[in-house]
């Protein structure tokens, strides 16, 4: 999936590059934002995601940044009866031996609480380990949570996929979805990616 500099140009004109201080990281700590999926204030819904299903979502990161957290907003409905939840960072599809398919670079703790993300809050998480960018260019934000009801999340729904392939060649895409009955460890590589009509609001810290 390594796409180049027009496609990159296009998805940061479709996302935006702004910046928010925000508060969600770790104890509620206020952080830096370095990166976000799309411009909070662009924001239109809740794109909830499915059980056990990974949503990756397109985001542009400079090269030797260091990322130490991701953060994602919850909006109305609280997760009930979950058993995993967890974030990840993906690379563009260069670092995987797997055609078509993305290599994970880090992931944050699986949260095994019934109710570890509560309604209209944020919540960041804490990477196992920091990632340092080694290119310039778009990355992907990941979202699994197994449970019997899902957080809806701040994002946007588009009215099809269609228009979120950027270059049919390339294979970049704003947004996918992976795997099926993921539990406690983001796959590496992610497995093939179905293309989906829905982003949700992310940012990196």
């Amino acid at each position: 999936m390594s796409i180049g500099n027009n496609e990159i140009a296009q998805i940061i004109s479709i996302l935006g590059t702004g910046k928010l201080p925000m508060t969600g990281g770790p104890a509620g700590t206020l952080k830096p934002v370095i990166a976000q999926t799309m411009p909070y204030e662009k924001t239109t819904g809740t794109p909830t995601a499915s059980t056990g299903v990974m949503d990756l979502s397109a985001i542009y990161l400079p090269i030797g940044a260091t990322i130490t957290s991701i953060n994602y907003i919850n909006n109305t409905t609280a997760e009930a009866t979950g058993t995993h939840l967890w974030f990840a960072l993906y690379d563009d599809g260069r670092g995987s031996s797997t055609a078509g398919q993305l290599a994970c670079l880090g992931q944050t703790p699986d949260q095994t609480g019934a109710a570890a993300f509560g309604a209209s809050v944020n919540l960041g998480l804490s990477l196992i380990s920091p990632v340092t960018t080694t290119y310039s260019g778009i990355y992907y934000v990941a979202f699994m949570c197994a449970a019997g009801t899902l957080p809806n999340l701040t994002g946007i729904t588009r009215a099809s996929t269609a228009s979120i392939q950027l270059a049919a060649s390339a294979g970049a895409l704003l947004s996918g979805t992976a795997g099926s009955g993921l539990t406690t460890t983001a796959p590496n590589p992610s497995g093939a990616i179905t293309a989906s009509n829905r982003t949700q609001y992310a940012y990196l810290s």
